[in-house]
């Protein structure tokens, strides 16, 4: 039995509908799924992260890797599902349980998800604290693009920045709305993430992100005005003009002309002048 019917199958069976406010738009083309699944091959034994197991449409066949699967679903109607679909697999651990609210240790070899769009930006940064060796997502089109775009482009935005600082990203295919039903109203697409060694010691990573989002609050403004905003309401008296120089940013940058290493280095000239250095890792 294909996937869409197995799907359609299950669906009837369990009498579920797919709810809207959890994004629940089950994958029903089995070659996207196999797709997915090869990219997400482990290159260790290190367990696999499945978020939002839904009705097994990666869950079966990432099992056949051997590692412990662990299959993270939130919608209690669908785990009798899910288990019919797995119950002659003996290496996956299903988790009834929100995963933003879970807490993990060690390290694992993949994650994987056909993350719900409402919520991708908080799955995301939580995916981001894990050690893992690769992530292979499905997100909205236009979202993944954002993740990917170039400093001064339209899709630029802090949380460009953000995930840049801690992951490489690279977008591996475009999934049409029909991989999915219910169909979603937007395209999707297929990244692939890699933890990059961080420039940050973790502890500076709060101050990083105040920066950078208290920046893109003025988008498209001159990078010496907005830091002006931003120094003025974190109740800094230091001058901007100098610490811009220190950074080696123009004055009449725009904010979202600025790289990650931009940003590295005016945080850094920001802690320093305040008399506080931003451990750096050599």
């Amino acid at each position: 039995m294909d996937l869409y019917r197995m799907t359609k199958r299950l669906i009837e069976k369990y009498r579920l509908r797919p709810r809207k406010r959890l994004g629940q738009h089950f994958l029903v083309d089995e070659k996207i799924a196999n797709y997915i699944v090869a990219l997400a091959r482990p290159r260790s034994n290190y367990p696999i992260i499945e978020i939002g197991a839904g009705l097994g449409a990666l869950t079966r066949p990432l099992s056949k890797y051997g590692n412990m699967l662990i299959a993270i679903e939130l919608d209690r109607r669908l785990i009798p599902a899910l288990v019919e679909v797995i119950r002659d697999i003996h290496n996956i651990q299903v988790i009834l349980a929100d995963f933003l609210k879970l807490e993990f240790m060690g390290r694992f070899s993949s994650i994987v998800s056909n993350l719900p769009y409402y919520i991708t930006s908080h799955i995301l940064f939580k995916l981001l604290e894990l050690d893992f060796e690769v992530a292979v997502l499905a997100l909205q089109k236009e979202y993944g693009y954002r993740l990917m775009a170039k400093p001064g482009t339209e899709h630029y935005s802090r949380i460009t920045v953000m995930v840049n600082l801690l992951a490489d990203v690279k977008a591996r295919k475009v999934i049409t709305r029909r991989a999915f039903y219910p169909r979603p109203e937007v395209d999707s697409i297929v990244i692939e993430m890699r933890k990059r060694k961080l420039k940050l010691k973790t502890e500076d990573l709060e101050f990083f992100k105040s920066i950078v989002t208290g920046l893109f609050t003025y988008r498209r403004k001159r990078v010496t005005k907005a830091l002006k905003y931003f120094l003025s309401k974190s109740s800094l008296n230091v001058d901007a003009e100098r610490i811009l120089s220190e950074a080696r940013i123009g004055a009449e940058s725009r904010v979202y002309w600025l790289s990650v290493d931009d940003f590295i280095r005016l945080a850094e000239a920001i802690k320093q002048t305040i008399g506080s250095n931003l451990h750096m890792v050599p």
